[in-house]
């Protein structure tokens, strides 16, 4: 992992810092439709900016790291200068970021990849922003670990539109211990769909 922020001082209630894995799709919603019609498209500032918010809802909660998917649509660049600013004037605390050491394809395999590092180190929720294809991936690897949807995506069927410094706070107050698992979280339906090949597979 590789450290990009300095570390808030804040520690759980047993202890142990609070752990949050983000992954922030880069190119959710830039599919054709949306081009042949002209629609508007999150920029990498717009989504940068979103995970800002979150961070800094994070912090406040109590939340002291974050292990969050590598990139290369530049959301990871522009995180890295606007942090290097806010801590250059020292106006409030922010968790230390990392970001999982893996190869960066630009496909569904930096998903998998950076949730299963995210299972690994044992974070305490997952905030993702993307579309219903970013959360399925996710879902697909992350288990029993609470997801926080944040929708940035073409479709919106999945998840519902929520406003990310809310959704930071809610994680953070889970990760934190400030909250159960039964206030916080809510199930939601995960349909596993198997298709059988002519070839038997």
């Amino acid at each position: 992992m590789q450290q990009t922020t300095q570390s808030s001082n804040f520690l759980s209630q047993g202890g142990k810092s609070p752990l949050i894995g983000i992954v922030a799709n880069p190119v959710s919603a830039r599919d054709i439709r949306r081009l042949i019609a002209n629609a508007n498209s999150l920029q990498v500032a717009d989504r940068a900016n979103i995970v800002l918010r979150i961070l800094a809802a994070l912090a406040a909660t109590g939340v002291g790291q974050v292990l969050m998917m590598p990139d290369k649509g530049g959301i990871r660049a522009y995180l890295q200068r606007s942090l290097a600013r806010e801590q250059s004037l020292a106006s409030q605390s922010w968790p230390q970021v990392d970001f999982v050491e893996m190869p960066v394809e630009g496909s569904v395999r930096d998903t998998w990849r950076a949730v299963e590092a995210m299972v690994a180190a044992a974070v305490d929720a997952i905030i993702v922003l993307g579309g219903d294809g970013t959360h399925r991936a996710v879902v697909s690897r992350c288990g029993a670990i609470p997801v926080a949807g944040l929708s940035t995506g073409t479709n919106n069927a999945f998840p519902d539109l929520r406003e990310p410094t809310i959704t930071g706070l809610a994680a953070g107050l889970l990760a934190s211990g400030k909250l159960s698992f039964e206030q916080a979280c809510s199930a939601n339906k995960l349909l596993r769909v198997e298709v059988e090949r002519s070839n038997g597979e």
